[in-house]
């Protein structure tokens, strides 16, 4: 799937369409625990995290689909419920940074919270989480939320 998107780019730019089929099939395909393990390794989460973090900068632009970044946080949560998916993800340096300063869109603030908790599960996780300047301060002002 990862290769449609590479020979669909003109302009060196993918499709967005493309993607946002290719991220719905990574998110179908994620739900199922024996594809994990070879979805983590095919380049899959590098490329939905570089989406996400690309998606939400559009939205300053007002050009965001919110259907492909549910579908998006969705699809790196379930592949998070496996711990050896959580390495790749915290080794992309923005990621971890990304959740903790998107915590505040009510929006998309529930999957964020969930793939955190999967993130921190593991040592490496909680150290990449640690490592985010006021991410504590972050997350006490999360568990200070209430509902309107």
């Amino acid at each position: 799937m990862l290769d449609l998107i590479k020979c669909d780019q003109d302009d060196g730019e993918p499709n967005h369409d493309v993607c946002a089929w290719v991220i719905a099939n990574f998110l179908g395909l994620s739900a199922l625990d024996s594809n994990k393990p070879i979805i983590g390794s095919s380049g899959a989460i590098k490329f939905l995290v570089k989406f996400l973090v690309k998606m939400f900068k559009n939205s300053v632009n007002g050009e965001v689909n919110s259907q492909v970044i549910q579908d998006c946080l969705r699809a790196l949560y379930n592949l998070s419920l496996l711990a050896s998916n959580v390495l790749p993800m915290i080794e992309i340096d923005e990621f971890v940074p990304f959740l903790l300063a998107t915590l505040g869109d009510m929006e998309v603030s529930d999957r964020i919270l969930l793939i955190l908790s999967n993130v921190v599960s593991t040592p490496e996780g909680r150290k990449a989480v640690s490592g985010v300047r006021d991410s504590f301060q972050i997350l006490v002002d999360v568990l200070s939320w209430s509902d309107s």
